[in-house]
């Protein structure tokens, strides 16, 4: 016969667990969903880059949508690129009330680089969607006498353009005049993404690499010529230029990786590290809901000129993930910045 103590001790165990067993269920039946959370609250949307620019527009055409999905007020908050990207990773709210959105190559690219003023680990982000799946194009000046590949790996000393020195303008061209085996130099120190463009536009330099959405509207303003897009298909906005695998061009071995990091286009919207997962998937879920509105839809493709479809927060947050993961990638992007690039 068991010890009388020793009943007891078992009996109070037993009603310990039962009391805390049930407790748990009913915290859990009781928890507040994601959506119960959302309805009701303010969330700051913040973006990292210019007032009226493409990516602004775009989020402020998706607010309201936004809005009626989740039931919440959003707010849009616009601040400079790097302060904007550093204060969504490390102010902004870990309950899920805080997204960020900033161009996806830069984002990596600055951070891969270690350009100044980055203070944040790309893939540590919660990828929602990436709102502008983008494709990068080769552009050529309207002045430019230069019309085919040929013609361009016979040229000596060519100009290409960029802002800051280890930028995605830069960068993406001095990879682009390694990939097709080109004659010159990538000048930075352009005041602006305007103050480029102007120049290729006097053919003060011969040759820019930037997003499909850019180059749609710089052609259609007489700027600059598209040459050929630099992914492996034609884009949806610019369906007439020619993609790179028409050209005949391989990429190398060695440059895969670089290659890769600097096609690697898009807008997207995160969340701080620390959010928790069930929030993230709420999001993920409404931006994919998103991408099916039609009436959102139509007013994005307004905006832009082109149906893109966006792409899910789990795709972008892999691909960020696999970029970081070449750990020789800032050794070869950094040999092929020395190789090509000048200061203005």
């Amino acid at each position: 016969m068991e010890h009388p103590l020793r009943q007891r001790v078992i009996i109070g165990f037993l009603v310990i667990f039962l009391m805390l067993t049930l407790v748990g269920r009913h915290d859990a039946e009781g928890a507040e969903t994601p959506e119960e959370f959302y309805r009701g609250k303010t969330l700051i949307w913040v973006y990292a880059g210019d007032v009226g620019s493409p990516g602004d527009l775009m989020i402020r055409t998706i607010a309201p949508f936004l809005t009626k999905e989740i039931g919440a007020k959003v707010k849009i908050e616009d601040r400079k690129t790097d302060e904007g990207i550093n204060y969504i990773y490390h102010k902004g709210t870990r309950d899920g009330l805080t997204l960020g959105t900033k161009t996806t190559d830069a984002m990596i690219g600055n951070e891969i680089l270690k350009a100044p003023g980055v203070q944040y680990e790309t893939d540590k982000f919660n990828f929602i969607a990436d709102i502008s799946p983008a494709g990068k194009v080769f552009q050529l000046s309207p002045k430019s006498p230069y019309r085919t590949l040929d013609a361009l790996r016979k040229a000596k000393g060519l100009k290409a353009g960029g802002t800051s020195a280890k930028g995605s303008l830069a960068m993406s061209s001095a990879v682009m005049f390694e990939v097709l085996g080109l004659d010159g130099k990538v000048i930075t120190g352009f005041k602006g993404k305007k103050d480029l463009v102007l120049s290729l536009a006097r053919g003060e330099v011969d040759c820019l690499v930037s997003g499909d959405d850019s180059a749609l509207k710089d052609e259609q303003d007489g700027y600059v010529v598209p040459f050929m897009t630099t992914g492996n298909k034609r884009s949806a906005l610019l369906p007439h230029v020619p993609a790179l695998p028409e050209f005949g061009v391989k990429v190398a071995k060695e440059m895969e990786a670089a290659f890769k990091f600097v096609t690697f286009a898009g807008m997207a919207v995160a969340m701080p590290p620390g959010v928790a997962p069930e929030r993230v998937e709420y999001l993920r879920k409404v931006f994919q809901h998103l991408n099916n509105d039609k009436e959102l839809q139509r007013a994005l493709e307004k905006l832009t000129g082109a149906r893109k479809p966006f792409a899910t927060g789990r795709e972008l947050q892999e691909d960020m993930a696999g970029i970081k993961a070449d750990k020789e990638l800032a050794m070869k992007i950094d040999a092929v910045f020395k190789k090509y690039t000048a200061v203005r």
